[in-house]
Parts: C-alpha cells; sequence; structure tokens
C-alpha cells in the first residue's frame, strides 16, 4: 500500500463516515498541538536577543530596522509615527516615559516629541546566526557536546542493565527477605534529594572522581524508580518460559539476556526515553570541584554550583559573558557543599594537602 492509499483510506470503502472526519481532524489538530512548541523553539532560536522579551512575541523572527542620521554616533531605529496628520517613518532618539523624541532620518533637525502609544517599530525579517556561530567560537561548545553524549549515552546504558538485573531477581526469585528488600529500595524514594547530595559530593570526592564524568555517570545509575518499573513490568512474564529455558541447560544469565531483556523491550524504551530528564535532575549529586573544568564539564541542562555553571556555556568567574538565566531557577546547593568547596580551594592555592 502506498502512502497515500494509506493516509486517505477511510472506515468504509467508497465513502466518507463521520469518523472518519473526526479521525482526520484529532489527528491533524493533535499533530499541530504537538508540533507548535517545537517550531516555536526553532523560530525563537533564530532570533536576535532583543525579540525574545518583546510582547507581544512574534512567530517568525524579526528584528528592528536601524539607520544612520547625521549628528548621531550610532545607529538610530526606525519608527512609524504620526507627524502633522501624516504616518511618516522617524528615527527614536531617546525615550523619556510616556513621551519619545524623534527625527527626520532624511533630513534631521530639532527631535520632535511623540506618545509612545502611537509608535510602531519598523521590523524586517532576520536570522540570527550568531546564535549558532557564538557558542562554538567563544567556548569549547564541541567538547561539551561530546561529555554530554558521553555520560549521557553511558549513563543510560548502565542504568537499564544494572536496574533490569535488579528487577529480574526481584520479580523471579523467591529468597527470605525479598519483599522487604523490594520495599526498602521503594522507600528509598521518600528521601529528599537535599538530604543526599551532601553525602553523595563527599563519597564522589572520596573516591577520587572529582575531575572525572565517571563522577557524573555513577551516582545516577541506581534509580528505585527504574526497579519499580521494570519489576512490575517483569512479573507479566510467564514463569513457563523461565522454567522451559533451564530444561534446555540455558543459564541464570541467558535468561536474563535471551529471554527476559527482549520480552521487557518496551519497558526499557520507555525507561530510556524518560533517564535523559531523570539524570539532568541529578547533576548536583556529582556538583564536584573540578581542576579541568574546560575539560570534564558535560554539557545539558544549566545546573549550578558553587562557582560555576554546568551546562552548555560553563561559565567560570572570570569569564567575559553573563551566566545563563536558568541557572538561577535550578536547586539551590547546600551550604555545607559550598565551603567544603571552597576549603578545598584555598589549601590548593596554598599549596596545602586537601582532604
Amino acid at each position: 500500500m502506498n502512502p497515500i492509499s494509506f493516509f486517505t483510506r477511510t472506515r468504509r470503502a467508497g465513502r466518507i463516515d463521520i469518523t472518519d472526519i473526526l479521525s482526520w481532524v484529532w489527528l491533524i489538530g493533535g499533530t499541530f498541538v504537538v508540533l507548535l512548541p517545537v517550531l516555536w523553539a526553532g523560530l525563537s532560536s533564530l532570533k536576535p536577543a532583543a525579540e525574545i522579551t518583546r510582547f507581544p512575541p512574534t512567530l517568525l523572527p524579526r528584528a528592528a530596522v536601524e539607520q544612520t542620521v547625521p549628528g548621531f554616533d550610532k545607529p538610530l531605529s526606525l519608527w512609524k509615527v504620526t507627524v502633522d496628520g501624516q504616518m511618516r517613518e522617524m528615527a527614536m532618539v531617546r525615550r523619556i516615559g510616556l513621551k519619545a523624541q524623534v527625527v527626520d532620518p532624511a533630513n534631521p533637525g530639532p527631535p520632535v516629541s511623540v506618545d509612545v502609544k502611537g509608535m510602531t517599530p519598523v521590523q524586517k525579517l532576520t536570522v540570527a546566526t550568531q546564535n549558532y556561530t557564538d557558542p562554538l567560537t567563544r567556548f569549547n561548545f564541541l567538547t561539551f557536546l561530546k561529555n554530554s553524549v558521553f555520560v549521557t549515552f553511558v549513563a543510560t546504558l548502565l542504568t537499564l542493565i544494572v536496574n533490569a538485573m535488579a528487577a529480574f531477581a526481584l520479580s523471579k526469585y523467591k529468597f527470605a527477605g525479598d519483599t522487604t528488600v523490594f520495599v526498602i529500595i521503594i522507600s528509598t524514594l521518600m528521601i529528599p534529594l537535599a538530604v543526599v547530595m551532601v553525602p553523595a559530593y563527599l563519597v564522589i570526592v572520596g573516591v577520587g572522581l572529582a575531575d572525572n564524568l565517571w563522577g557524573v555517570i555513577l551516582p545516577t545509575v541506581a534509580s528505585p524508580t527504574a526497579v519499580f518499573l521494570l519489576r512490575q513490568y517483569m512479573l507479566t512474564i510467564p514463569d513457563e518460559l523461565i522454567e522451559a529455558a533451564r530444561v534446555d541447560a540455558a543459564s541464570e544469565f541467558c535468561i536474563f539476556w535471551r529471554i527476559i531483556l527482549p520480552l521487557t523491550a518496551p519497558a526499557l524504551a520507555v525507561l530510556a526515553i524518560f533517564f535523559r530528564a531523570l539524570a539532568m535532575e541529578r547533576l548536583p549529586l556529582a556538583a564536584h570541584r573540578s581542576q579541568q573544568p574546560r575539560e570534564f564539564h558535560p554539557a545539558g541542562r544549566p545546573e549550578c554550583i558553587p562557582g560555576r555553571v554546568l551546562g552548555a556555556v560553563a561559565l567560570y568567574p572570570g569569564d567575559d559573558v553573563p551566566q545563563p538565566a536558568a541557572c538561577h531557577r535550578r536547586l539551590p546547593v547546600p551550604a555545607e557543599i559550598h565551603h567544603h568547596g571552597h576549603r578545598r580551594n584555598r589549601h590548593e592555592m596554598s599549596g596545602k594537602a586537601w582532604s
């Protein structure tokens, strides 16, 4: 069946039913709703910085038209203003409250005061390519991207394997205390993240993973949520399949690898999709003070730690660039980590050993 016949097929051959119309409206409308945020984000990435905060917002990337006016050092933005009953394009010199001073760009003279409510900016379609070129030229963006891909891939792979093993043992093996172990694992979901941040940070530093990407990967491998989801799914797999494999002399690992994992593929796929977000939420657990920050800080969602920003730009004190605004709405780092990091920095600067 060719694609056109597939998308134009109806419930009844040769006629269009009301259910066909409703299905098309629902599918087309749902697709538009889902793609609209993606389209908005893509077009916004091409807008100049001033257009991002403009209200009301515009869908297409536009920029104000500027013109060099004799007598002024910088180019002035053009506005459509009603002057003496005529709509004219004027250059705005300055704005004071609800009034603006404008001049004629072709024949500049004394500034004319007009009401800002009657002004309309002159704009043109533009593509801010510097939004994509600046990260490549001003930062070591490719290193951040490489680290981000490495952390995401390895952490997701280890999470699926480790938690699938735990779920397999809890769902298909009967041993003393199996229910107790499962309850203990699930009960860890009630522990707030802020409670384990300081101990996890100290453990990462203590085992020597402070300047290593594994300090970001390992704290996120064990997930009680993943164990719960995979265990509940594995309970639906018939035990007769495992017993038949044992009769055929299959080892326990072979049963897990060749029978359980393929049958658990839908749950693993869902877990892999959502683990990216879960791993990024737990990045503060690996808030390490890197001695080689521009090599080991991964790209991704900006995460704030004392004096450092783990993010796509990975800014540090002294960089002549403002920190991303998203950093200020992330989870605050406990004061113990802040004090611990500053104590380490003081020892490093004085040449003393740090512990």
